[in-house]
């Protein structure tokens, strides 16, 4: 896991980690606008996967297998999307998870939304079998605690990346404020009752072990958090209880390009 001033910077590294001159980058359209523009600042092309609303926002998988060509190396997801609210369907993550493996791809998948859906489920693609190595998950505190201005981010990276990314981000942003972090731990550990149960990442009571879970509170992994803050995946497994959602839907950002 890598902790950043903002989420935007984990799209941004990864994508420079990913891509280079002449790969393709499949991004979801409608979408957040700086996905194509990263895609194209990295010297990749950038390939628009069409999001109908007859199809409730859903990807046509047919036409997704269509656009991978051997200059694909990664799919950007957005589930739930900004800014059309849509939620990917457990078919449609199982479907896309599948692709991702046969054609040996990277998948970049921006969770920002991920607590705020009413209707149904978020479910992470990170989950899926054979996924882990080759997932990217992007989350941060601007959503879920109404955190914008904190500017704090996340991004659980496959082992072999973290390295060159921590290096984009030392060379770059240095690190992020100790006091924004410190922000965010009393934020996971205390959470309002007004945001509910966590649906991704937790903080244990004595701030000893961090969580990451799927929809239904299984344990994806969790990692150690030393008494320096560092961190270390020498922890024992756990699970996380969720609540089921209230009716309602995920909501639109009205496709004002609020930053992650």
């Amino acid at each position: 896991m890598i902790v950043t001033p903002g989420a935007k910077p984990i799209m941004f590294y990864a994508l420079l980690a990913l891509l280079d001159e002449g790969d393709e980058a499949i991004y979801p359209d409608p979408g957040f606008p700086i996905y194509s523009s990263m895609i194209d600042f990295a010297g990749a092309r950038g390939v628009p996967l069409a999001l109908r609303e007859e199809n409730d926002f859903q990807p046509d998988l047919d036409e997704l297998r269509r656009l991978v060509s051997p200059r694909t190396k990664v799919i950007v997801l957005n589930s739930p999307n900004n800014p059309t609210g849509g939620v990917l369907s457990r078919d449609a993550i199982r479907d896309i998870a599948a692709i991702a493996r046969e054609r040996d791809l990277w998948v970049l998948t921006d969770e920002i939304y991920g607590e705020l859906v009413y209707d149904g489920e978020h479910r992470s693609i990170a989950v899926e079998d054979g996924m882990a190595e080759r997932t990217i998950l992007l989350d941060g505190f601007s959503k879920t605690f109404a955190m914008t201005g904190w500017r704090l981010g996340y991004g659980v990276f496959p082992r072999a990346l973290v390295e060159p990314v921590a290096k984009l981000v030392t060379n770059s942003v240095s690190c992020t404020a100790t006091f924004v972090q410190r922000a965010g731990t009393v934020a996971l550990s205390s959470r309002p009752p007004e945001i509910g149960s966590p649906n991704g990442i937790s903080l244990s009571p004595d701030q000893k072990t961090l969580a990451v879970s799927d929809y239904r509170g299984a344990s994806v992994f969790t990692l150690k958090v030393a008494d320096d803050g560092s961190l270390s995946d020498k922890a024992a497994p756990m699970t996380m209880k969720t609540p089921e959602p209230a009716a309602g839907k995920a909501p639109s950002s009205g496709g004002d390009g609020t930053p992650s």
